[in-house]
């Protein structure tokens, strides 16, 4: 299985959480539904950050008790900037 997703979080090292929304179609109302659920990613090299779109994909095993997917490519990077002073990195 494959998701793109927006990281929302940092949450420790080599991990981080993405938020997954699917839009359903109600069967009676017929009106767009989201739905919405949050995975922890592996980031081995820790490239992203918060605000990419990125596309998951699932693992044949889990990387830890919660972990089950990898991080396969950053596909919309967020808007990065850096403060000339100091040379530290902005993302929003």
């Amino acid at each position: 299985q494959s998701f793109l997703g927006e990281v929302i979080k940092l949450s420790s090292q080599k991990t981080v959480k993405v938020l997954v929304a699917r839009e359903k179609i109600h069967p009676v109302a017929q009106k767009p539904i989201v739905k919405h659920k949050n995975f922890l990613v592996h980031d081995p090299e820790s490239k992203s950050v918060v605000g990419d779109i990125v596309r998951i994909d699932s693992l044949a095993s889990k990387i830890g008790k919660k972990k089950n997917f990898v991080l396969a490519q950053i596909t919309v990077p967020a808007a990065r900037f850096f403060e000339d002073e100091t040379g530290q990195m902005f993302t929003q």
